[in-house]
């Protein structure tokens, strides 16, 4: 070290500035370079403990290696990539931890060979989640940006998203003892007895058959909790027939299902009646024929804790019932659905229409819902003419957002919801929220409603009816809040309670969230990692 000062030392003046003479220049660098390198090996090591010790004063660098661990794994790769940048601490927990490696996500933009290979090393013997990358040519799908060997990286993975039957080796039987969840897409070029799956730990099933066919092994159907079909070639009862003895399903979910075979009832009930399936959790049908309709909305399918997903809703002279009646329901006219919530076991029912106007064929569907027992109805996103309240009599809670035209359009009214007609026709009715929305449009111009002249004939017509006041009314009013100032003490004479909120009166009256579906292929956590180059110094 003391050399390499004599050295440098003919370099400088006494002002520290620079006297290197063009000549030498060379001979400057490379001094220069043997200086920085033998600085770098002399303290090199005391700056990084040095470092290390005065991270421990910094809280976010200190943390137990578990806690950081946790931290980290709700991010993606990117999250990971970034933390080995940080500090020491962050950098060992990160490589050290092999989960926080395994997710291999092939579809992403950025996705190299490099990082297949650095996520190989570090998930160690690590079950991998793998995402495919899937892209469709001419009417056909195919894994593209695949590693040089896929059948290596699909025996070491535990879930497996996005793969064509294309990727796979023909007359394809691998054992794959780790594998519990699988998404797969079919390709025409696979013929479908070339396939014999043997993962019996299997447990999550997603096929896209492309209307092509695809075998479904009785000995890794048994084993399932999830299962989603799209674009199935099979018939229904073909389906239905391979389901025999899922004990184990609990969520199903049937997509654009078009084959439409005629099937006689007598034949769907024997099978059904084979079956051995559990209670399931969750039916989703969407775009599905009669058929499938036939087979899958029945009784022995849609027990009394299934929660039911239709979409359309079927035809209003369907011949269904469940076993127990909707005791509320909500209707949204801004997603189109209506959603039950059926008696004792709080299991759901969520239709959706296709136009506003079909909704009130939601209430003439006695063969497929019963409201004899509904006691809840609540609406959004738009106005409901002359509610149907005769097939529901024992309503006791009514909620609802009520939008008053603007010029120009047809007129809208309250009393054509509240009026004397619902005080005769719900005698139980106990609690009335109304929330009178204003258009988003700030400078359109509203018709006259005529509310409150609506709501206090509604108050009076109950008192003449039944000989008492109104038990509860909550009023929400952001077009004209200060016309019931003049008459609020004529409407608390009126009812037990009446009281005007500061927010829409459904805001504390939402409808129950319908059970999400298992996802198969992952939205990414984190947007996509930079390209791997190496793993970069830390920055403290």
């Amino acid at each position: 070290m003391d050399d390499v000062s004599v050295n440098l030392m003919g370099y400088f003046d006494t002002r520290d500035e620079f006297m290197i003479d063009p000549g030498q220049r060379d001979e400057a660098r490379r001094n220069l370079d043997i200086a920085l390198f033998s600085l770098e090996a002399s303290f090199g090591r005391m700056r990084s403990a040095l470092s290390r010790e005065r991270n421990c004063a910094v809280l976010a660098a200190s943390l137990p290696p578990e806690i950081l661990v946790e931290i980290f794994s709700y991010g993606g790769i990117r999250t990971t990539l970034l933390a080995t940048t940080v500090c020491h601490r962050w950098r060992v927990s990160a490589l050290n931890q092999a989960s926080l490696w395994s997710q291999v996500n092939m579809a992403s933009k950025k996705y190299s060979e490099n990082l297949l290979r650095v996520q190989l090393e570090r998930s160690g013997a690590y079950p991998l989640d793998l995402t495919f990358r899937l892209v469709e040519v001419s009417g056909y799908v195919e894994n593209r940006m695949l590693p040089e060997n896929p059948m290596l990286v699909i025996r070491r993975a535990s879930s497996i998203s996005n793969l064509c039957t294309r990727t796979l080796s023909p007359e394809w039987s691998y054992s794959l003892p780790l594998l519990e969840s699988l998404h797969i897409c079919v390709h025409s070029s696979r013929a479908a007895e070339q396939f014999l799956l043997k993962s019996y730990n299997l447990r999550h099933y997603s096929i896209d058959f492309r209307g092509y066919s695809f075998p479904l092994p009785s000995q890794v159907m048994r084993s399932l909790s999830t299962l989603h079909l799209k674009l199935p070639a099979d018939s229904a009862i073909d389906i239905l027939e391979a389901m025999v003895n899922m004990s184990c399903l609990r969520e199903l979910y049937l997509d654009t299902c078009e084959n439409n075979e005629y099937l006689s009832l007598e034949l769907v009930d024997a099978t059904i009646q084979h079956l051995k399936i559990g209670p399931l959790n969750v039916v989703y049908l969407k775009q599905v024929s009669t058929s499938f309709l036939t087979c899958f909305l029945r009784p022995g399918i849609v027990t009394s804790t299934t929660n039911l997903r239709i979409e359309p809703r079927p035809p209003a002279s369907w011949q269904f019932q469940r076993d127990n009646s909707a005791t509320t329901m909500w209707s949204d006219f801004t997603l189109k659905c209506a959603l039950y919530q059926h008696d004792g076991s709080n299991a759901l029912t969520h239709v959706a229409w296709g136009e506003p106007n079909e909704a009130l064929s939601i209430y003439t569907m006695p063969d497929f819902l019963s409201f004899e027992a509904l006691n809840s109805l609540f609406w959004t996103g738009a106005n409901l003419k002359a509610p149907p309240f005769w097939f529901i009599p024992s309503l006791v809670t009514l909620a609802f957002e009520f939008h008053p035209a603007r010029v120009g359009e047809p007129k809208e009214s309250l009393v054509d919801i509240v009026d004397s007609y619902l005080a005769s026709s719900c005698p139980r009715l106990r609690y009335l929220g109304i929330s009178i929305r204003r258009p988003k449009i700030a400078s359109a111009i509203l018709q006259r409603d005529d509310a409150e002249d609506a709501l206090s004939a509604f108050l009076e017509a109950w008192v003449d009816f039944h000989g008492e006041v109104f038990p509860t009314v909550e009023l929400y009013d952001e077009s004209k809040s200060r016309r019931w100032v003049q008459r609020l003490d004529v409407l608390k004479a009126c009812t037990g309670s009446f009281e005007i909120k500061e927010r829409c009166v459904l805001e504390d009256l939402k409808a129950p969230e319908f059970p999400s579906l298992r996802r198969f292929v992952m939205e990414d956590k984190d947007e996509d990692p930079l390209p791997f180059r190496g793993f970069a110094q830390t920055f403290w």
